[in-house]
């Protein structure tokens, strides 16, 4: 089933190669519908989906209990989801297929705004994230697109907007508190135009990875005591460190970076803002290759610490999806744009394959199977 989607999903991508806009748009609606139901209709297929269930089920019912939420052991955004749902009588597989089809259609519409082709962009993204994100981490999937929401504010200088989504997106998963820092450093790193040294900075990070323990370092210097809800989450996440991110996750982390840098630079570096559609197109991609970096950097430095690291460059895979698509683009001649942007889209399929091969075989995600036919 889930190489048919796939299948499905890289047909598309190959034919919106050559197809108008207007296609394209229509394809990426369509194929937006079949994720959606693929996602929402799934039933204990994935490891983490039995502890939603669980989180849902001890989640008071009753208006008046509203204050037992805080004792739900997840963020507080979150359990005040479940309680709502709750009180309404809501199943909860019914509950996560809610919480999906807004995660995937808010993220398919980011695309839509900042995408050149908004579906093959959305299609290299899935590739590299869909089993380990919206598949299985709920949560951070659902985070992920408030933090999406605040990144179109911060592009059109909405600040305070971008900040309120954060704030959302952090009561509703805890890594979503770093992109506080990460905001603003873009912010001076595009404004004082440090991009060059940026890239150096994360080349050197990764560099000398094998050799820093952010974990030890934070927690041999930091007293996790009476610190609160979060201090003890970031400590069990710190106690309970996965292995190291292999290597050729590390090596795809180290491309992306290496061609997105020589890509920015061949077509945007000039700021020649003549050469294209509009002067905000150049603006945006700008603001969105200094994120780029500045998360790619934050990725290095806590490379030691992989469940960090791995959802950090779920933005970074985000970002990365949006720039390419838009550097092909630039490209005048269109058969050797179709035929760049075919390359991807088959070194993208590949990569999926692969990983849900590896996904499966690690036991991360089971055959799939849906609730449909238990309500049928």
């Amino acid at each position: 089933m889930y190489l048919i989607v796939w299948s499905l999903f890289f047909s598309i991508a190959i034919l919106s190669t050559v197809s108008s806009k207007s296609v394209n748009r229509i394809s990426l609606f369509v194929f937006g519908f079949i994720l959606v139901l693929f996602t929402g209709l799934r039933f204990y297929s994935g490891e983490d989906y039995q502890s939603y269930v669980w989180l849902y089920d001890i989640t008071p019912s009753f208006i008046e209990d509203w204050t037992q939420v805080k004792t739900i052991p997840v963020e507080y955004g979150y359990a005040l989801i479940n309680f709502i749902f709750k009180l309404a009588g809501i199943e909860s597989y019914l509950f996560l297929f809610v919480l999906s089809a807004v995660s995937l259609i808010s993220k398919a519409y980011i695309f839509s705004k900042l995408s050149k082709i908004s579906i093959i962009s959305l299609f290299i993204y899935f590739s590299f994230v869909y089993y380990n994100s919206e598949f299985i981490q709920i949560r951070w999937a659902l985070a992920l697109s408030f933090i999406y929401f605040s990144i179109l504010f911060y592009l059109h200088s909405k600040m305070y907007k971008a900040m309120l989504f954060l704030a959302i997106a952090s009561s509703i998963h805890i890594t979503s508190l770093l992109f506080f820092i990460i905001l603003p450093l873009a912010k001076i790193a595009e404004r004082y135009r440090i991009e060059t040294p940026l890239f150096i900075v994360g080349i050197c990070f990764l560099c000398l990875s094998p050799y820093i323990d952010i974990t030890y370092l934070i927690t041999s210097n930091f007293d996790f005591g009476g610190g609160g809800y979060f201090a003890i989450k970031l400590k069990t996440y710190l106690e309970n460190v996965e292995a190291r991110i292999s290597w050729h996750v590390l090596f795809r982390y180290f491309a992306s970076m290496i061609i997105v840098f020589f890509l920015h630079r061949k077509y945007f570096y000039s700021n020649k803002y003549n050469k294209f559609d509009n002067y905000k197109f150049v603006k945006y991609q700008g603001a969105l290759y200094t994120l780029f970096l500045v998360s790619s950097v934050f990725c290095f430095v806590f490379i030691s610490f992989p469940i960090l690291a791995n959802r950090l460059y779920i933005f970074s895979d985000f970002l990365f999806a949006l720039l390419i698509v838009n550097y092909v683009s630039c490209i005048k001649r269109f058969a050797t744009k179709t035929i760049i942007l075919i390359f991807v889209i088959l070194v993208s399929f590949v990569y999926s394959l692969l990983l849900l091969n590896y996904m499966i075989n690690s036991g991360n995600i089971y055959e799939y199977s849906t609730w449909w036919r238990m309500v049928a």
